[in-house]
């Protein structure tokens, strides 16, 4: 519901208001820089990417301790593989059985997009520290799907 809610905060919002409810927001998941589980992981990646259109330094410091996170849970994914839920198949992420690592590299791919689109070159610089190459790599096609996409709604007038 968090995130719902999160995803409300934007247009029509003062940014001093929309910060205000972002920090609400984030301090609801308690003090940790990290997630606890997968859905406040969610959240909080929904979280920072709202941050990215107020304060984009903030929504990084958000970002940036999950990708610490994600890189101990995909090498954790390695270890765990076969036990209970397939993760990896020859060294590679399984991105169609809906296991939780792929989940969240969507996620975060999704996340360091939209930085990108604010800061570049903080945004690579962050994707190049996740440790996969596959996940990395979709954060680099991400990045490259939303700066089209951006680029297409620029230049048609639907901003």
């Amino acid at each position: 519901m968090l995130s719902q809610i999160v995803n409300q905060i934007g247009p029509g919002q003062k940014k001093a208001s929309a910060l205000l409810y972002l920090e609400q927001a984030r301090s609801m998941l308690g003090d940790s820089p990290v997630a606890e589980d997968q859905e406040k992981m969610t959240v909080l990646l929904e979280i920072a990417r709202a941050f990215s259109r107020y304060d984009p330094n903030r929504a990084f410091e958000v970002v940036e301790p999950l990708i610490a996170q994600f890189n101990e849970i995909s090498e954790s994914a390695i270890a765990m593989n076969g036990f209970g839920q397939r993760y990896y198949e020859k060294g590679e992420l399984i991105t169609t059985n809906g296991n939780a690592v792929a989940e969240t590299s969507n996620q975060l791919a999704m996340a360091i997009a939209t930085l990108a689109m604010v800061n570049f070159e903080r945004a690579r610089e962050n994707a190049d520290r996740i440790h996969v190459p596959g996940c990395r790599m979709n954060v680099y096609l991400t990045i490259a799907q939303q700066a089209i996409e951006s680029g297409t709604r620029n230049t048609f007038g639907r901003e």
